[in-house]
């Protein structure tokens, strides 16, 4: 049977949800979501070997409930809300 348990916590010590997860390269990247005070325009990297969370840039503009897919190194985010919905398409890359 699967496990899991908590390991990461975004830099800020504030709750996230509603966010779009996906990796690239050697690392899982978190972008937009909503935080207690509202959307989020903040991306973070988690280094899934050592649990370390660092801000890895910024969206254009706050961004929840987006969907994501991954084609080679780039992430990009479909839609979601800002806080009204959008059909934007916003392309991330690792650096």
């Amino acid at each position: 049977m699967a496990r899991w348990q908590s390991r990461f916590g975004t830099s800020s010590g504030r709750g996230l949800s509603r966010a779009s997860a996906f990796s690239l390269g050697n690392a899982i990247f978190v972008a937009g979501g909503r935080t207690p005070d509202g959307r989020s325009n903040q991306i973070y990297r988690v280094d899934p070997i050592t649990g370390a969370v660092t801000a890895a840039g910024t969206l254009p503009e706050e961004r929840s409930d987006s969907t994501v897919a991954v084609s080679g190194t780039t992430a990009y985010l479909f839609g979601g809300l800002t806080p009204t919905p959008t059909d934007s398409i916003v392309a991330i890359t690792a650096a």
